[in-house]
């Protein structure tokens, strides 16, 4: 396989001057690009190693974005990380050998408004000093990059927990920490996070993940987290997190429904009446009437109700 990039005046031609004009292009082919800029040059190979034929999943939108992080990493591992932050790169393979995923994975809107946006930010980089975690295909393998664990019997262990974590709204949001650009703090912060889920039997949401990023900003004032090491960081989150749990969460939430519930005794259908409004604060979570039976079990441990038949309960 050739990996083609962008010489420089392509990317600025192609992203700035004629962006507008070329928009109704992304969503065919890509043979306009030699059609419509025929005496110009706009791509050169890059000629470091040779490539083996690989292709990415493009059936299943988001479903098949751990299995291309694995694949594009594991196939282009060989660049350094000057290489794999340059656009010209990213953006040339976006617009040759994986012009066909792009188009499946991130189709043209049909807002005409949302369009230029939408290609500058998925085939080029744009906006944002993240941006290699935005493009459509340079995120693929930044993620990898950055969970990417030899220490791990399965290497891609950590990959595999952001990809089904909600990348958007609760893990690219840490990335906005100066301090994660070292991405063995990065590996760090994801692993104490994955084993504190682990070991209290929860998934933590949106508000909490940014809670926490706000700890960690203020905390790299304090000190510098590139020289704690993954106990410490592992110790600080644990004890942020445990904060964080008190205040926010399933188990305060139902804390107070049963605190609005007139007397001291109540059932487990009261509880289920708010059933529709804590699905409301937990999107994330499908199981309502579950996580609801959990807390209760948590509640009682914690000395604040006593369980005194099946389905009914004593405020304490």
């Amino acid at each position: 396989m050739q990996l083609l990039y962008f010489k420089e005046n392509a990317v600025d031609l192609l992203k700035k001057q004629d962006l507008t004009a070329n928009a109704k292009y992304y969503c065919g082919d890509n043979t306009w690009i030699e059609q419509k800029y025929p005496n110009r040059k706009l791509l050169l190979p890059f000629t470091k190693v040779e490539v083996p034929d690989f292709e990415l999943k493009m059936d299943n939108g988001i479903n098949d974005d751990f299995d291309n992080m694995v694949t594009l990493y594991e196939n282009l591992k060989f660049l350094t990380d000057s290489q794999a932050s340059d656009e010209r790169l990213w953006s040339g393979m976006a617009h040759t050998i994986f012009w066909k995923y792009m188009q499946h994975r991130w189709p043209l809107p049909a807002d005409k408004e949302k369009r230029n946006n939408h290609i500058l930010n998925n085939y080029f980089f744009w906006n944002s000093t993240k941006a290699v975690f935005l493009n459509g295909l340079s995120r693929l393998w930044w993620y990898a990059r950055f969970t990417y664990d030899e220490s791990l019997d399965d290497h891609y262990e950590l990959t595999k927990y952001i990809c089904e974590n909600d990348i958007n709204g609760k893990i690219f949001p840490l990335l906005s920490c100066t301090f994660v650009n070292n991405k063995d703090v990065f590996k760090n912060i994801i692993k104490a996070v994955k084993k504190y889920e682990e070991d209290n039997n929860i998934k933590l949401s949106r508000d909490q993940f940014g809670e926490l990023k706000k700890y960690l900003n203020r905390l790299s004032g304090k000190v510098f987290i590139d020289e704690l090491n993954p106990n410490d960081i592992y110790n600080k989150i644990c004890e942020r997190l445990t904060i964080i749990q008190e205040s926010t969460g399933w188990k305060n939430d139902v804390k107070n429904i049963i605190k609005s519930i007139p007397g001291d005794e109540f059932s487990l259908d009261d509880i289920y009446l708010y059933e529709e409004q804590l699905q409301q604060l937990h999107p994330e979570n499908s199981h309502v009437r579950e996580k609801i039976r959990q807390q209760l079990q948590f509640l009682r441990n914690d000395g604040f109700l006593e369980f005194i038949d099946k389905g009914l309960f004593r405020k304490k």
